[in-house]
Order: C-alpha cells, then sequence, then structure tokens
C-alpha cells in the first residue's frame, strides 16, 4: 500500500473513531397503528344492507433524529389499511394519511406534506364518534379536510396557547400558481379542565370558514361544542352546530352527539348515540346509531352496530 493510501485509511480510522462519530445520534423510527372493524347496518333512503366497516384503520412509521443542539429533524409516514376487504373500492390497497417531514426545536415547528389542516385540528374532541360512518362530524361540517402539499408552523405552546399557521400552493400554473393560494389558521388554548379553539379558513377545498370549539370537563362530564359560519364558490353560505356530551362510569363511556347543518346536506340534522367500554389500554369495544336527517328523502342516512378498536 503506499503512502498516500496508508495516510488516508489512517485518518479514516481515526474520524469514525472519534466522539463526535461515536456520540452521533441515531434515528428513531417507532411502528404504530389502530384496526377499528364494526358490523353495522346501513341505511340511505329507502335501502339497507349489512357492511363490515374497517373505520379509518391506520398503520405507520414516525420518528426523529437530532440534528443540531436542541434540533430534530421529525417524520412521519401513516397509511390507512383497509381490514375489511383489502381495498378502499376502487383497487386501492393503503391510502395515504398524515404524513410529513420536518424541523422542530425550543421556536416550535415547521413541516411539509400531507396532513390535516389546522382549522381541522380545531375539533378538540368534541366529536365523540370519529371515524364512524354517519355519525361523524365530516359528513355534517365542511372543512375536515387532510391537504395535499400543505406547509404548517406550531408555534410552542406558552401559559396553554398554541398557534398554528398553513399554507397550500395551488400548484396551477394557469391560475393558482402561489405560494399561499389555500390558508389555514388555529389557535387553541388548554386548561386544566377548559379548552377552546378558534381557526378559520381561507380557499381550502373551495370553502372559507370560521369555527369555534369548546371542551369542558366537571368530573366525570365531558361537554362539547363546536360553531362554525361556512361558505363556498358555489353558493353555500351557512352555519353549523354540533354539541356533545360524555359521561364515564369507570371502564365504560356514555356518548351523544347531535348537529344540524346545511353545509353538507340540505337539511342536515344528525344525532349519535353509542357506549364505549375500554378492555384494556389499547383495546376498545363500542356500540352506537346514528341518524341523519336530511329534506331529500334519499339522504336521509340511519347507522346501528358495534365494533372493536385495536390500538398498537
Amino acid at each position: 500500500m503506499s503512502r498516500v493510501h496508508t495516510t488516508l485509511a489512517a485518518s479514516a480510522a481515526a474520524l469514525l473513531a472519534s466522539p463526535a462519530f461515536a456520540e452521533a445520534p441515531e434515528a428513531s423510527l417507532d411502528p404504530y397503528g389502530r384496526f377499528n372493524l364494526s358490523l353495522q347496518h346501513e341505511e340511505l333512503g329507502d335501502a339497507g344492507a349489512v357492511h363490515l366497516a374497517s373505520n379509518a384503520s391506520r398503520v405507520g412509521l414516525r420518528g426523529s433524529t437530532e440534528v443540531a443542539p436542541g434540533v430534530r429533524a421529525v417524520y412521519q409516514l401513516e397509511l390507512e389499511v383497509f381490514v375489511d376487504d383489502g381495498d378502499d373500492g376502487d383497487d386501492d390497497e393503503f391510502k395515504q394519511r398524515n404524513s410529513y417531514l420536518g424541523v422542530e426545536g425550543p421556536w416550535g415547528r415547521l413541516r411539509a406534506g400531507h396532513f390535516d389542516t389546522p382549522l381541522k385540528t380545531a375539533q378538540l374532541k368534541v366529536d365523540r364518534f370519529n371515524d364512524l360512518k354517519t355519525a361523524d362530524l365530516k359528513g355534517l361540517l365542511a372543512g375536515e379536510v387532510r391537504a395535499d402539499n400543505i406547509l404548517e408552523y406550531r408555534s410552542p405552546e406558552h401559559a396553554g396557547v398554541q398557534a398554528q399557521i398553513a399554507i397550500i400552493p395551488g400548484e396551477d400554473a394557469a391560475a393558482d400558481n402561489g405560494a399561499a393560494d389555500q390558508v389555514s389558521g388555529a389557535i387553541h388554548w388548554r386548561g386544566e379542565t377548559l379548552s377552546a379553539a378558534a381557526a378559520i379558513d381561507q380557499d381550502v377545498d373551495g370553502w372559507d370558514i370560521v369555527r369555534l370549539a369548546l371542551q369542558q370537563r366537571f368530573g366525570s362530564v365531558q361537554l362539547g361544542a363546536i360553531w362554525q359560519d361556512a361558505s363556498n364558490d358555489s353558493g353555500v353560505d351557512e352555519d353549523g352546530l354540533l354539541l356533545s356530551i360524555a359521561y364515564r362510569i369507570g371502564n365504560t363511556t356514555l356518548n351523544v352527539g347531535w348537529g344540524q347543518s346545511d353545509q353538507r346536506i340540505s337539511g342536515g340534522e344528525l344525532l349519535a348515540i353509542g357506549v364505549d367500554h375500554n378492555l384494556g389500554n389499547t383495546t376498545r369495544l363500542y356500540a352506537f346509531v346514528a341518524d341523519m336527517d336530511a329534506d331529500n328523502p334519499a339522504e336521509q342516512q340511519r347507522v346501528a352496530g358495534v365494533g372493536l378498536a385495536q390500538s398498537f
């Protein structure tokens, strides 16, 4: 071996053995997920059938790695899986959910990818029937958007207050070609028993929305409310309201939700009643019934089901 090669090899070995390399932070990568299956009878208008529903079951990987003192790169890949029949009805075996790459530090978090808008996250835990057909608030209120090509900044939390602002480029050279063709923002306040949020969307999926949410806990009882005003390019300009109550008795929680809005369905009025029973820290057995009234009888929906949810 030549003297040059010997010197290079020795230098490389010394560098790899140095404390900077020996103490280099490792990137974490943790799997997680939730399977949520229910057997339910679904009616739309006068037609009905029994279905096995997968209810937004998902698997994911997330992690972080230190890139500078106090600063971490953060990343997540989440996919919806269809535990009931293997695809979404369009032969797609997976559907992308909240996925992103970003950095976070004492100054907050900056991330980009495909994930829920700040307005969507401003629903708090008011929706007691999240991911369940007909009972989920997305069938009643506009604004439940998981956006493509979204860039979001989230502030640190100070005195319970945290802010989010996101921009979404239109990526249309002929029309919407700016960096902030769509904008979503929210402010959250979290207290010991009371939480509140205010949010706006500007032209997100064609909607302009103002949302206010409130959640209050009194011992074993939790009350929640969402009010929002929404308008779109099609001439819809309606407000909407969702109220909920949860009463916990040991490992069992009774849930009731009621809402009214014309944003999604003309004459939409939702009533949902259910019970959850925790079989363990990660396993939940539940039953629910939901009724969505509408001006058009063909749009009226009714669902009753029992299910099991397993998180991991």
